[in-house]
């Protein structure tokens, strides 16, 4: 049988407070796995009530031994780079409070501001991350 080493007062605290407040599901079911490996629950048992294979339990105990509560976080990952920078960000943010509703006329000024290229869709969430300054969202009529 396999199972964590005899964890301290502390550390059980911590897991506890991350099984029960942790926003990311996935760090708050490995603390769950290893407070119950802490409490001599078999690996199949573990994988069972926290819904993964044998194998990932093992994993998770493994990674709790190497590395303690810096095991249960995800390892960054790589991936493409966002086609925008801040200054492109706010340079949009700008554009749009000038004129809210010429999405087409703010995607050419970015390719001609920035030499950048981006996709309708980019725009589109790049806008919706715009923090409201008027209590008109882009692209709706004015009321009066």
């Amino acid at each position: 049988m396999k199972y964590v080493r005899e964890l301290t007062e502390a550390e059980l605290e911590t897991l506890e407070f991350i099984r029960s407040s942790y926003p990311g599901a996935r760090v708050r079911n490995r603390a769950h796995a290893i407070i119950l490996s802490h409490k001599r629950y078999a690996l199949q048992d573990i994988a069972d009530i926290c819904n993964m294979t044998r194998q990932t339990a093992s994993s998770t105990i493994n990674k709790w031994e190497k590395a303690g509560i810096g095991g249960l976080y995800d390892a960054p990952r790589s991936g493409r780079p966002k086609a925008l920078s801040a200054e492109d960000e706010a340079f949009i943010f700008e554009m749009a409070e000038a004129s809210p509703r010429a999405v087409l006329r703010l995607r050419r000024a970015i390719e001609n501001q920035t030499g950048k290229k981006i996709s309708d869709s980019t725009l589109r969430r790049t806008l919706k991350k715009m923090p409201e300054k008027t209590d008109r969202k882009i692209g709706q009529k004015k009321t009066e």
